[in-house]
């Protein structure tokens, strides 16, 4: 009876989308993650939500001799140029996802004071969202780069109630999105039918070699079922 119900809720996922969450730190790698995600993962009907974590220092009393009063506002201004900062990084990410046919659900900025460690910042928003798929890189130069390497990431992977896919450096590309061109309106009708039909195309163009780890158990099934619902497209070329 379970497994029927398990069953029925992948089916039901898959017809009304995903919630799908992509991590990013404002590093290249993480601009390739999210092209990476958009080509090889996400279906139009998912609901993407992308994520940015911004870690902002504070001053404290001890290394600064005015009063308390302007300790407080510049520390406030510090923190209100950090998310001012993440905000338009969001932004920018947002439309280079547009670009490609993907237009976000939602955009998450997680501000991290430095008295709270960002992988209990970012794993407390992903477990209040419980989204059925978590995207991080493996690497980044940015503060949620940092807190996904090394023990976070394993962290994440074993603890998170979600799925998480960590993507590797190595299979993803730093190629630029499609993008509109100046030019006249017709022009730049045709680049966005382009960049529309690339979208809707994407399944029978993309073609993935995918490889599943089995070990014989129920667990073993439920996953390949998982895989055959969420992963797997037509032409995709599986090995278990």
């Amino acid at each position: 009876m379970e497994e029927s119900n398990e069953k029925s809720r992948m089916e039901e996922t898959k017809k009304r989308g995903r919630s799908v969450i992509v991590s990013l730190d404002g590093s290249e790698a993480s601009d390739a993650v999210l092209d990476w995600s958009i080509s090889q993962i996400l279906e139009k009907e998912d609901e993407l939500t992308l994520m940015h974590a911004v870690e902002y220092g504070m001053v404290n009393r001890a290394s600064f001799s005015s009063g308390v009063a302007v300790l407080a506002g510049l520390n406030e201004t510090v923190k209100k140029n950090a998310k001012t900062r993440g905000e338009k990084y969001l932004q920018k990410m947002s439309k280079r996802a547009e670009s490609q046919g993907m237009k976000p659900h939602a955009l998450q900025l997680i501000l991290a004071p430095p008295t709270v460690p960002l992988k209990m910042s970012v794993s407390q928003y992903i477990e209040e969202e419980k989204p059925d798929l978590l995207i991080c890189g493996s690497r980044g130069m940015g503060a949620l780069g940092r807190a996904f390497l090394g023990s976070t990431s394993d962290y994440l992977v074993h603890n998170s109630s979600c799925t998480v896919i960590i993507a590797k450096d190595s299979h993803v590309s730093t190629k630029p999105p499609a993008q509109l061109k100046e030019g006249t309106k017709d022009e730049n009708k045709k680049d966005e039918n382009e960049i529309e039909t690339s979208s809707e195309n994407l399944e029978s163009e993309t073609k993935r070699s995918v490889a599943v780890s089995v070990d014989g158990s129920q667990m073993s099934e439920d996953v390949v079922d998982w895989c055959v619902t969420n992963v797997f497209r037509k032409g995709d070329e599986v090995i278990c």
